[in-house]
């Protein structure tokens, strides 16, 4: 997480997707993290760099996968409710970046069951989780998830692990 707060409606909503994310069971065991918290550093903002770590052998990224990216889709609008409060609609994207674990690399079948399987969960985690909160922070209220990228194999850069990758959108209402 960034060290400053978000303020303003674009980052408060990308804040609160972020949590919605890392509160994902499915999410956090694909990172390897014990809590949302420890979930927190695999997701970054607007973009994650593909630089890798110089010197090192295999080549390894310094923002590694498997990763997730929030991005603002540039629809936000927000409409007047009564006479004095304002709602928010919006969406943002939401990319998963996945690789492929050992036991399943080489068979197209089995890395598409594998990545499928494991978007579907944390799909799934989203849906349960949307418009709750940790018990301090509320999670992004997501009305609607769909399909942006689909679900496919990404060729690795500059000899980086192989992947599979898509892009979810995520309305809100807030």
């Amino acid at each position: 997480m960034p060290s400053q707060s978000p303020t303003g409606l674009i980052g408060v909503s990308i804040v609160a997707l972020a949590r919605l994310l890392a509160a994902s069971t499915a999410f956090r065991t694909l990172v390897g993290a014990a809590s949302a918290d420890e979930a927190l550093p695999f997701i970054y903002y607007l973009e994650a760099s593909d630089a890798v770590v110089s010197g090192v052998t295999p080549p390894r990224l310094i923002e590694p996968r498997p990763r997730a990216i929030i991005a603002n889709t540039g629809k936000l609008t927000t409409s007047r409710i009564g006479s004095g409060g304002w709602r928010e609609e919006g969406d943002l994207l939401l990319s998963l970046e996945l690789p492929i674990p050992a036991a399943y690399l080489g068979d197209w079948r089995e890395e598409a069951l594998w990545a499928g399987n494991t978007v579907g969960a944390i799909w799934k985690d989203v849906q349960d989780n949307s418009g709750g909160s940790d018990g301090t922070n509320p999670y992004l209220n997501v009305t609607m998830i769909d399909w942006d990228q689909e679900l496919a194999p990404c060729e690795p850069s500059q000899g980086t692990e192989y992947f599979w990758g898509c892009t979810l959108r995520c309305s809100y209402v807030g």
